[in-house]
């Protein structure tokens, strides 16, 4: 799907509300969305967004209509979205790559548990083994 849009028309919200959208519509598995951008002003225009949403701050539409209020979690991920574009301001002004997370290691299985059955064969294994008789 593409959208395309003239100078003035409201883009980046348009875009970042109908990816937001997207996102949430469980028939989609959850899709990736990815909007490029060919303009700094725009990225950077993107972090003032996400900072102004906080838990309680007045919502408005594109026509400046008031529409409610910033929920926790809309704030905690507008929170987490200025994390990943610093970052990734960082990584650009640095010149490399992002260090990876080191991959955890997984939890070794439990070991079986043992049924009576294998705990008296077991012993009686071991008595054998010992010279003694079953």
């Amino acid at each position: 799907m593409r959208f395309w849009h003239t100078q003035g028309s409201g883009k980046t919200l348009t875009m970042v509300f109908a990816g937001y959208k997207l996102r949430r519509q469980a028939a989609l598995r959850n899709p990736t969305v990815l909007i490029v951008v060919d303009r700094r002003d725009l990225k950077t225009g993107d972090v003032r967004y996400h900072r102004a949403c906080v838990e309680g701050a007045e919502r408005v539409d594109l026509d400046g209509n008031a529409t409610g209020l910033v929920t926790a979690e809309q704030a905690a991920n507008s929170a987490r979205s200025i994390k990943c574009i610093e970052a990734k301001i960082a990584q650009h002004r640095h010149g490399r790559a992002p260090q990876a997370a080191p991959v955890p290691t997984p939890a070794p299985p439990p070991p079986p548990r043992l049924t009576l059955t294998a705990l008296r064969e077991a012993a009686a294994k071991r008595k054998l083994a010992a010279g003694g008789t079953s």
